[in-house]
């Protein structure tokens, strides 16, 4: 069966880069079906290069402007729940699309109807588009294992632990909007949709760049590589510098959103749910530690021992040394 493709954009004072995000979508070898484009409230030229590029598309593109400010959340939420099309491709104002995106994506889809989200790795380029020499995977770390984890279906349990999914890269169908809609404050709209394909579906990753993605120092959600100095000084700030960075709390609220979410999707297997309860078990252990010494350590260092940190969280050696100091 043949499948209808969309783009949802949204914008915010993006005229710097603007312009060359929306001639890519037009370059691309496959086009999609129609574009929706919501604006949140701009106060540069962004509005005006949106009507003139709606104008010249020769292509259904829709745009809307917030009256007031909404956040990129809701502004994403807006732009997808506007789009009728079977796939809905998440775009962002600043970067660019290599020329074969869609054509490479829908492939997948319209092979694989059991996969329901797919992201990928992308060049990552400076404010005059120069490469850097590393790609968006190799910035963020993603690790042989955590690839494995998304080939053999086991995306949640990679996606429980840390989101590797950037949604510049990613597209998804639009079944999964019932369930994942409305996007929760908690967490970043890529990474919920990740969550709740995991949960039903299947993901794909291609390891292959499908876009080239932009670091300018103004990105919503930027893109840092951890080197070991860095890791160094944010547990040097987490003894030296109360209150902690990690807040126990935080990460026990957003672990339990994703378990009360998924106990509302009708026919969730079970294996998910335990999943899910897992993960809330073991935030809410690191957030109910003993003041004391000598109550406290013993059981981070068993917690440590049997695996628990490593499954759970990224730079897990990290987090045992925060709660090995923190109180």
């Amino acid at each position: 069966m043949k499948l209808t493709y969309g783009v949802a954009m949204c914008t915010y004072n993006g005229e710097s880069y603007l312009k060359a995000q929306l001639e890519s979508i037009l370059l691309q070898n496959k086009k999609p079906d129609m574009i929706v484009i919501c604006d949140d409230y701009s106060s540069d030229a962004t509005w005006e290069i949106l009507e003139e590029f709606k104008a010249k598309a020769q292509l259904p593109v829709i745009i809307f402007r917030n009256d007031v400010r909404q956040g990129v959340i809701r502004n994403f939420e807006r732009a997808v729940s506007s789009l009728t099309t079977d796939v809905i491709f998440l775009c962002d104002q600043d970067d660019i699309w290599l020329p074969d995106k869609v054509a490479k994506v829908s492939s997948i889809f319209e092979s694989s109807p059991e996969i329901s989200l797919i992201f990928s790795d992308a060049i990552l380029i400076d404010e005059n588009a120069e490469h850097f020499d590393h790609s968006l995977f190799e910035r963020l770390g993603v690790t042989r294992k955590e690839k494995e984890g998304i080939l053999h279906d086991n995306a949640l349990a990679v996606l429980l632990r840390r989101n590797i999914i950037t949604g510049a890269t990613a597209a998804f169908r639009r079944s999964l909007l019932p369930l994942a809609l409305p996007f929760p404050e908690t967490h970043y709209h890529d990474e919920w949709l990740g969550f709740i394909a995991a949960a039903t579906s299947r993901i794909k990753l291609i390891p292959e760049p499908t876009i080239k993605y932009r670091l300018h120092g103004k990105n919503v959600v930027g893109v840092k590589k951890m080197t070991t100095l860095d890791v160094a000084r944010e547990l040097w700030w987490d003894i030296n510098k109360p209150p902690f960075r990690y807040h126990a709390k935080d990460r026990l609220k957003y672990q339990k959103m994703i378990l009360d979410r998924m106990k509302d999707i009708p026919k969730i297997p079970d294996a998910v749910i335990r999943q899910c309860r897992v993960a809330v078990d073991f935030a809410k252990f690191r957030n109910e530690l003993p003041a004391t010494s000598l109550t406290r350590y013993p059981a981070i260092l068993w917690r440590a021992a049997i695996g628990q940190y490593r499954r759970n969280e990224f730079h897990w050696k990290r987090h045992v040394c925060r709660d090995l100091v923190n109180r």
